[in-house]
Order: C-alpha cells, then sequence, then structure tokens
C-alpha cells in the first residue's frame, strides 16, 4: 500500500509528504493537476497545517489546509 494512502505511517521524506496532502487535497474535491502547495507545512494552533489552492470539478477555485501531524516524521538531527 502506497505511504500516503495509509494514514497511520509516518513519512520521513518531504516529497512523499508532498503527494500525500495532494492526495488528501483530491478527496477533498480538487483537480491534482490544478493543485498549488504553499511552500512548505506552518504550524498553527490545531496542529501543522500544508495550505494550497486548487480547481473543483468545476473550475472554480479553492483553498485547503491539510494536518500534517497524523503522518509527518520530522528527521532528528544527527550529532
Amino acid at each position: 500500500m502506497p505511504l500516503w494512502l495509509s494514514a497511520c505511517s509516518s513519512i520521513w521524506n518531504a516529497s512523499d509528504l508532498a503527494e500525500w496532502v495532494k492526495h488528501r487535497a483530491v478527496e477533498q474535491g480538487c483537480q491534482r493537476e490544478t493543485i498549488q502547495l504553499a511552500e512548505w507545512y506552518t504550524e498553527t494552533a490545531e496542529g501543522n497545517v500544508w495550505r494550497g489552492t486548487c480547481r473543483d470539478a468545476h473550475g472554480s477555485s479553492k483553498s485547503f489546509g491539510i494536518d500534517v501531524d497524523p503522518v509527518r516524521k520530522p528527521s532528528k538531527p544527527t550529532t
């Protein structure tokens, strides 16, 4: 099963996390080819949210925010 389909898995790679976010945005009604993500997620009171914009099935502009905490596993610094 791909990492972005499993809500319980941890994602270590930034590109995998971006794909996971895009998949969630499609589930919220975005057309995949129109998804534009912010440079990175931001910390909010509710958790870490990756925001973006897209077009819905009718071509209307849509904003979204995806909580990445369920799968985000930040890398630990090495010493």
